[in-house]
């Protein structure tokens, strides 16, 4: 399954045997060819009463493939950073907690971009990667283009003692380690985007 954030909304594509559990309000478009992803877009753009457009045909590997001809690429990465507390790294940007992450510098692997981001965005250093947490995919118009970033996740692991600081030229205003009980608190005023991610580092501690 591939899914795609287009601020607080969403376009899902899956395969036709997709168990549909959780997804009652969502709005199922059955593609026959993928030719219709134009029109489809064009619908979804047009229609902002669906919240979750669910693609559903016979290859969603190919089916998305062809979706992202309508974008211009991006690469990024970042990372869900736990201190020896167990604490969560988490950034305040644009006046939503965020967590650190980046585009990728020409010739790096998305390991290689996290760790340098994390590091920037959040001044600290002696930081690891222990395994990936998946990708995440989102829209938006960059000088005008529409373009989708793809962003690789990873979990880190923090074994520094300095001070977490922000990146002020990066409109990084905080940075702040969080106690995972506490954490819904945060995630009232986060991206969709990073729903999953939070869910699935939560469970790796």
């Amino acid at each position: 399954m591939y899914k795609v954030f287009f601020n607080h909304r969403s376009i899902e594509f899956v395969s036709k045997d997709f168990q549909v559990a959780g997804l009652n309000e969502a709005f199922f478009y059955f593609i026959q060819d993928n030719g219709e992803i134009s029109r489809i877009l064009r619908f979804f753009h047009n229609t902002s009463s669906i919240h979750c457009l669910v693609i559903v045909s016979e290859n969603p590997k190919e089916t998305f493939k062809v979706f992202n001809f309508h974008f211009m690429p991006i690469t990024a990465a970042g990372g869900f950073v736990v201190n020896p507390a167990g604490e969560i790294l988490l950034i305040n940007r644009h006046k939503k907690w965020d967590l650190p992450k980046g585009k990728a510098e020409e010739g790096e692997i998305p390991s290689e971009t996290a760790l340098r981001e994390v590091e920037e965005e959040c001044g600290i250093q002696n930081i690891s990667i222990e395994c990936s947490l998946g990708e995440t995919y989102h829209t938006y118009k960059l000088n005008g283009i529409p373009s989708i970033k793809k962003t690789y996740w990873f979990l880190m692991r923090f074994n520094g003692t300095e001070t977490p600081t922000p990146q002020l030229e990066e409109d990084i205003h905080e940075v702040r380690w969080v106690n995972p009980i506490e954490i819904d608190t945060y995630l009232a005023n986060t991206y969709n985007s990073l729903l999953d991610i939070f869910v699935r580092g939560v469970q790796q501690l």
